[in-house]
């Protein structure tokens, strides 16, 4: 069964909690219209970030503004739309990021993301984490833990050292992704044994798992048989499969149904429509 986001997520924006039979699906967005569109097409988190900018690339404080207003709008021209979305943004990576006292969080945003690349072997990003962690409570948020898991590649923590401090420090999320996106997906780099022992041991402390890196349409089932609580893409809800271009609703929506369990994946080498609107990569 689905764990329950905890209160100050599930609250973020809207009244209604969405309903979901397998895991939620968190869209990432560069701009206030491509929220709308995530909005529509059934998304449960939005996630703020810019795609050209790397794997968490940080977007401006005015498009996180910009996104906020534009799903509350939209709820409110839409009562059809209400229902509770998590609002979260990507901070860029943490040994190029600023001294954290001297961000600004934004009201409204719950959940903030830093990479670890360039922290192995060293203990000092905790350090630094922490000191974010403080900084975004200011305005009710928290971060989530990301570890890559093409972490060599990456030069960052292993995911189980990263989820052994997410549970140590009681992360509200743990995240994997991938670092490089280069067509390669999350299942290239770790098996879903690996993946289903990170997810039991996080679930076993109370800590919800986000999996995320160019995810593919053959990806989703197996995924989320694993009772991961999100699954997060970027290219898979972009026209043709592409991160850089625009996100399309009919997309997400089929993307939807899929984690629910209504939409049948096509079978291999068959020709579809499901597969050719859902094959791209990237998140």
């Amino acid at each position: 069964m689905m764990k329950k986001i905890p209160t100050n997520a599930a609250e973020n924006i809207g009244t209604q909690p969405a309903s979901r039979h397998g895991p939620r699906l968190l869209v990432s967005v560069r701009s206030a219209e491509e929220a709308r569109l995530a909005l529509r097409g059934g998304a449960d988190f939005v996630d703020i970030k810019e795609p050209a900018a790397g794997s968490l690339g940080r977007s401006s404080p005015g498009v996180h503004v910009e996104v906020l207003g534009a799903l509350r709008s939209e709820m409110d021209a839409n009562p059809e739309l209400q229902r509770s979305v998590v609002v979260t943004a990507a901070l860029g990576e943490l040994m190029t990021s600023e001294a954290p006292e001297t961000y600004t969080p934004v009201p409204g945003l719950v959940l903030y993301k830093l990479g670890l690349s360039g922290c192995a072997g060293s203990d000092g990003w905790k350090e630094k984490l922490d000191a974010w962690r403080v900084r975004v409570a200011d305005s009710g948020a928290d971060l989530a833990a990301v570890s890559y898991a093409d972490h060599q590649v990456a030069n960052a923590p292993d995911p189980r050292e990263v989820l052994d401090y997410a549970i140590a420090g009681r992360f509200p999320f743990f995240l994997i992704d991938t670092f490089e996106k280069k067509g390669r997906s999350l299942t290239d780099f770790m098996s879903e044994d690996e993946l289903g022992d990170l997810l039991r041991h996080a679930h076993g402390h109370d800590v919800l798992v986000a999996l995320a890196g160019s995810l593919r349409l053959e990806d989703l089932r197996p995924l989320a048989a694993l009772r991961t609580d999100v699954l997060a893409v970027r290219g898979a809800a972009c026209e043709r499969g592409q991160r850089e271009l625009g996100i399309d609703a009919r997309r997400i929506e089929e993307l939807v149904r899929i984690l629910d369990g209504t939409m049948a994946l096509p079978v291999s080498g068959g020709a579809s429509h499901s597969r050719s609107a859902l094959g791209g990569r990237g998140a």
